[in-house]
């Protein structure tokens, strides 16, 4: 159970790193306690409480961080980008590698029972899966279960130029797009096995396309349906419908989710909760460089987005410390 006894001041080091195997309560404490994140609050006015519970601190950070929200609700490639001072942006990206926000990293061990690709904006969508078959292909990771998962989401117009250089202008959806991501990089030229269900009307709709690679390793590509009326699946709803409704996990399976850097800490740390607590899986990921696999998709993150996902960092792991001190 993590110690709810006050926290020290912030320190100097960085946190560990997150993946399968770490302490949990240790790196909450020691990422919400870290100087990185104490200065970037610092750097935006606010001044984090020295004293007090770890959750405290979490509760502090949770209210404070809305001044990094630059999304307000819409996608992430239309949020806001504001111009920042040479020297904010020398301490953003200073602080967000101390954090793991910038977390390139090769994958922590070999074999994994399962690769989970997610899925997101047209670029993920298309880089995620080549950096996925790049690691299988050159055996730096060997697994015998391929899954891309993401969501019935309509594609939009900043997506449309990535789009219409990969000649794909007539994709409507995030599925349709991994779905071509996913034949290209695994050269699926096959039809697949499809199941389905539910109905556009009410976003209850969903859908797995299955293939069978030569030498037996199954892929598939899914689109998990909206937990409730008026908005997407997200990225923790997808991982629940597997696991829960799919039942594409077995207790004490291992499985390597595949994002983009700046997602990682975020979704690994909620996919630690939602499917290695409950289900007794272990857990990791590995954050690409999106341009590396294709120059068409080079892409780098602006301050406001590193600093967006160190906001969904703080409620991620906050969830995650919360949850491992009810387990």
């Amino acid at each position: 159970m993590p110690n709810p006894s006050p926290t020290p001041p912030a320190g100097g080091g960085a946190p560990a790193r997150l993946e399968a195997g770490t302490d949990v309560p240790t790196f909450c404490r020691e990422w919400i306690t870290s100087q990185a994140l104490h200065d970037l609050a610092r750097a935006y006015g606010g001044e984090p409480p020295g004293t007090g519970s770890v959750i405290d601190v979490f509760d502090w950070f949770d209210e404070f961080s809305v001044v990094w929200d630059f999304r307000h609700e819409r996608e992430r490639n239309e949020a806001a980008a504001p111009k920042l001072a040479s020297e904010t942006r020398a301490l953003v990206d200073r602080a967000t590698r101390d954090l793991g926000l910038q977390d390139t990293l090769p994958p922590a061990r070999r074999r994994y029972d399962h690769v989970l690709i997610l899925g997101g904006l047209a670029r993920g969508c298309l880089a995620r899966p080549l950096h996925a078959a790049g690691l299988i292909a050159s055996g730096d990771v060997k697994t015998g279960d391929v899954t891309a998962i993401g969501a019935f989401r309509p594609v939009n117009e900043r997506e449309r130029p990535i789009l219409d250089e990969f000649r794909l202008a007539t994709a409507e959806t995030e599925f349709d797009v991994m779905e071509a991501g996913m034949r290209r990089a695994f050269a699926l030229d096959r039809y697949p096995h499809v199941d389905s269900g539910g109905e556009w009307s009410d976003g209850s709709r969903w859908q797995a396309n299955e293939y069978t690679l030569d030498g037996g390793t199954r892929v598939r590509v899914a689109a998990a349906p909206s937990p409730e009326p008026g908005r997407r699946a997200n990225t923790g709803d997808t991982y629940e419908w597997l696991a829960a409704v799919k039942r594409a996990f077995t207790p004490g399976q291992s499985i390597l989710i595949v994002t983009t850097f700046h997602y990682r800490l975020y979704q690994l740390a909620d996919a630690i909760r939602i499917l290695g607590l409950p289900h007794h899986l272990d857990v990791d990921a590995v954050g690409i460089t999106p341009g590396i696999v294709d120059p068409r998709l080079a892409w780098e993150p602006t301050p406001a987005a590193l600093l967006q996902e160190a906001r969904s960092s703080v409620g991620a792991l906050k969830q995650l410390y919360l949850a491992v001190a009810t387990s």
